[in-house]
Parts: structure tokens; sequence; C-alpha cells
């Protein structure tokens, strides 16, 4: 059984078994791997007034701000570690390891930041996969990057190829 104190369970529109699968949860019998597709802000004061459709300090990508829960934070009931990560042209496979004392799915994000000046302030989502691996145990997977990863839109409103990509997983 799982020991803890403060917790926040989302779950949004969870469908027919989402009852039991939110009790299985609770109670410790299976592992939570989700992800936010959101971020949530301290205080609606942290946003601009919608007058325009600029991006600046909207979204993930360009807040400027400290969210309260980022997009992509998760929580599990296990502890994770990524390691040797290997890029080619499918994508990059790394070794997941389940550190903990309970099996669970771990859901692997990878984020490019490009260095120019077109890009958002903050990293993009540029693929995930999810992998099973039970307690104590370590497994290889690879995580598909988007086709559009090393390209960026300038101000001109055209996709143009990237001249530095940093990956963060």
């Amino acid at each position: 059984n799982v020991q803890g104190g403060n917790a926040k369970l989302f779950a949004w529109y969870p469908g027919q078994a989402g009852g039991t699968a939110l009790a299985e949860i609770i109670f410790g019998e299976k592992n939570p791997s989700g992800h936010l597709p959101l971020t949530f802000y301290e205080d609606i004061s942290d946003l601009p007034p919608f007058e325009d459709y600029h991006m600046e300090n909207r979204t993930y990508r360009y807040f400027t701000g400290r969210p309260l829960y980022p997009f992509g934070y998760g929580l599990s009931y296990t502890e994770w570690s990524v390691a040797d990560a290997v890029l080619s042209e499918d994508g990059i496979s790394v070794n997941v390891q389940n550190n903990g004392h309970m099996d669970g799915d771990a859901v692997v994000q990878v984020y490019v930041r490009i260095d120019s000046p077109d890009a958002p302030v903050h990293p993009r989502l540029c693929g995930f996969a999810r992998v099973s691996v039970p307690a104590g145990e370590k497994r290889n997977t690879l995580i598909h990057l988007d086709r559009l990863t090393d390209t960026v839109v300038n101000e001109r409103g055209e996709r143009v190829k990237a001249d530095c990509l940093h990956f963060y997983i």
C-alpha cells in the first residue's frame, strides 16, 4: 500500500470505468502515470488580458512566470530514472529504470529547445512514449519524434530549419 500525505488527482471525463480506476489509484492498487496536458497558473493575474492573440506570456511555451503545475507535470508512486539516450533517425531510445517498490508505467517525454530568436522561451514537447516497467527492472524504449522537431516558425510565418537543438528527457 501507498503511504502519503496530501495529493491532487485530476480526472476529467474519466468514462464508464473512471470510478474504479480512481479508486485503484487512491488505494494504491495502481500506479498513476498521467501528465498534465496544460499549465495550471498560480493566479489568473499571472496571465495578460485577452485583448489580442499574441502568445507572449501565454501557454507553457511562452509563460515567463512560475506556474503552480507546469505542462507535462505528473507524479508516480515509484521512482524513475532515464539514462543512455541515443538519437537516431527513428527517434530517441532510452533506458527507463523503475527504482521503486511498485510496478508502473512511465510516460517518458522528450522536449526540445531551439536556439533562435523566433523560438518560444521554453522547450516544446516533441515526443513521448509509455513503457511498463516492473519494480526494480529496466526497459529500453524508443520515443518517436515529431517530424517538425528541428524547425521553428519565423516572424514571417515561414517554417525554417533550426541551427541548434537541445533535447531534454
